[in-house]
């Protein structure tokens, strides 16, 4: 749908805005990245994920088809809105809280805080030229080890200063109230 190419678009941009290296390693993975074996950079197989959270093959083709790459990528985090995803309760109520209190226009932003809380992770196990099958079950393998902590500071760093900024904008943009 429109709204879903948009929506995927902007955690794309964001990504992109925040962490160049990462989205361009992501994006690459899913645009060239063979389906092959699930094998980390350093060529060992990947073990077993706890939890399967991502998969790609299931993911709808409407999604498949929007031309955003980063799509696929966040579809889990707002289906589930962080939950069972990250770490703790506590860190999905801090998700959610953000949620409510900054609008859903946000999420686009905590998705991509996500990703970015992933970053070491995902650069050590995978490379440009690793599998979509590899980057799904390196993602799988992640799934509840960011915690409260790392995802706030996430957040704060990468996301939070832009919000406010634009929250300021619109303050300035409204006429004084009586």
């Amino acid at each position: 749908s429109e709204e879903w190419r948009d929506f995927a678009a902007a955690a794309g941009e964001v990504l992109a805005l925040f962490d160049t290296e990462l989205h361009a390693m992501l994006t690459n993975i899913m645009v060239n990245g063979p389906s092959g074996a699930a094998t980390m950079a350093s060529g060992q197989p990947l073990s077993r994920p706890r939890k399967t959270v991502w998969d790609f093959a299931a993911t709808s083709d409407a999604v498949q088809a929007s031309g955003e790459e980063v799509g696929p990528l966040v579809l889990p985090l707002v289906q589930r809105l962080f939950g069972g995803v990250l770490a703790s309760f506590e860190a999905t109520c801090y998700a959610l809280d953000l949620l409510f209190n900054h609008g859903f226009d946000v999420l686009p932003h905590l998705c991509a805080a996500y990703l970015i809380c992933l970053k070491s992770t995902l650069i050590t196990a995978l490379s440009s030229a690793s599998s979509t099958t590899a980057l799904e079950r390196t993602l799988n393998l992640t799934v509840g080890t960011v915690t409260k902590e790392a995802f706030r500071r996430g957040v704060e760093v990468h996301i939070m200063p832009r919000v406010r900024a634009r929250r300021e904008a619109e303050r300035a943009k409204r006429p004084p109230s009586a």
